[in-house]
């Protein structure tokens, strides 16, 4: 089995198109991973794990853009790409496993962790 047949088995949800619906869609996305822990285990190998950067995390990282953009036009081409990089990184198997296993955390807190990320950054893009 290949690195994409292993990541649709995940049954990933989709990108929302509003800013509104980015915490329940990191929540959605860690149940996902809570669901199958073992097969993000392996997608997370380090073999694999390019091929899904390259891939799903990518056209994540880019709908995140197309997203702040749309929501946020008045900031500027850096703000928002670091701003989508940042929202990337909180949106990933990776991040998930770091609270799960570095702290501890059970899925309440990781996604409470998870949540106030997206709300720093949605305040601070508001800020501007």
């Amino acid at each position: 089995m290949n690195s994409a047949q292993l990541h649709s088995e995940l049954q990933l949800p989709a990108m929302p198109l509003v800013i509104e619906k980015l915490e329940d869609f990191v929540e959605q996305l860690y149940q996902s991973f809570e669901a199958q822990p073992r097969l993000v285990h392996l997608l997370l190998d380090a073999q694999l794990l390019p091929r899904i950067v390259n891939t799903a995390s990518k056209m994540r990282y880019e709908a995140l853009i197309v997203l702040l953009k749309k929501h946020y036009p008045h900031c500027d081409e850096t703000l928002i790409t670091q701003t989508a990089a940042n929202l990337r990184y909180i949106m990933s198997a990776s991040t998930w496993r770091y609270y799960r296993q570095m702290f501890d955390f059970n899925m309440v807190a990781s996604v409470q962790c998870a949540r106030m990320v997206i709300r720093q950054a949605i305040a601070y893009l508001n800020s501007k």
